[in-house]
């Protein structure tokens, strides 16, 4: 065993200008995606640019969970933003695995720290959404470091020791390499108003939904709302998304139902059907609004 904090020696201190409430307003799938937000939030880019990619039609998200079965954690229906960030050259991002724990803080990246399903487990009481969950963490000195926690909320001081103890052995570094342009916007603009208009408005086949699919549902929702928050504030950059508020609103009303449902452990199929039929006619709606605003 490493003397305790041998890591931290000879390393230059980060630093930090985030902390948890620097995940205010962010709309992630993942634990990565919210650091990468935040960082490039911190470094005065607007990072609402990069969800160009994130609207789908309601009719395609509900697919994805009804008909391919296709779980929360592991929805790929539209990229995420650190794929996009990196394929443009605004970030660079790496995988390490089987990392030594003293080589860690080696340079002055960002270091997404892999920690274990035991130590959430200790900590929090609960598990991550993934096997795989990451801290952002930065050095203090020798001794501590001051760590981010996305799922659940939370930050604060983690000495190496506790940290070496939690290291599940994979690292993600990531630093800024270049910055959006108003290529890249105008880029991004094309592509958001081409997707919309091929969207489809296709039929939705309520009836998939079963009794045991409360879990389902809801994550379905949580997918939906995600898209359409984070559609609004890439409109946003462009034009005021404001009309959307309210059909957000309701999508977050129609996600606490059922998540009240969830802590009930009882699925009223019934009303949920009713829940999603409303929320569907009403999405229908707000796409073709948007169509019709990009138009002009």
């Amino acid at each position: 065993m490493p003397e305790q904090g041998r890591a931290f020696e000879g390393n230059k201190p980060m630093t930090v200008n985030l902390n948890k409430f620097s995940l205010d307003g962010i709309h992630s799938l993942s634990c990565i995606e919210s650091y990468v937000l935040a960082v490039l939030h911190s470094n005065l880019h607007n990072a609402d640019f990069l969800y160009y990619q994130s609207f789908l039609p309601f009719a395609e998200i509900y697919d994805e969970f009804f008909d391919r079965n296709t779980l929360y954690a592991y929805f790929t229906g539209f990229p995420r933003v650190q794929d996009i960030a990196r394929e443009k050259h605004i970030i660079e991002l790496n995988i390490e695995k089987n990392v030594d724990f003293e080589s860690v803080f080696h340079d002055e990246k960002y270091v997404c720290i892999g920690v274990s399903p035991a130590y959430l487990i200790r900590k929090y009481g609960e598990k991550a959404w993934r096997d795989d969950h990451y801290i952002l963490v930065f050095k203090q000195d020798k001794s501590n470091c001051f760590y981010i926690n996305d799922n659940p909320r939370d930050d604060g001081i983690i000495s190496a020791q506790e940290l070496q103890s939690a290291f599940s052995g994979q690292i993600i570094r990531f630093e800024m390499i270049g910055e959006i342009t108003p290529a890249m916007q105008a880029e991004f603009f094309d592509s958001f108003r081409s997707r919309l208009f091929v969207a489809n408005d296709r039929p939705v086949n309520f009836n998939l939904i079963s009794d045991n699919d409360l879990i389902k549902t809801r994550d379905f929702v949580g997918i939906l709302r995600i898209s359409r928050k984070r559609a609004a504030q890439f409109l946003n950059c462009f034009m005021s998304s404001e009309f959307m508020q309210t059909h957000i609103e309701s999508i977050d009303k129609v996600y606490t139902t059922l998540e009240y449902m969830r802590l009930r452990r009882h699925l009223d199929r019934s009303k949920a059907i009713e829940l999603l039929t409303d929320t569907w006619q009403a999405d229908l709606s707000i796409t073709k609004t948007i169509i019709n605003d990009l138009r002009d």
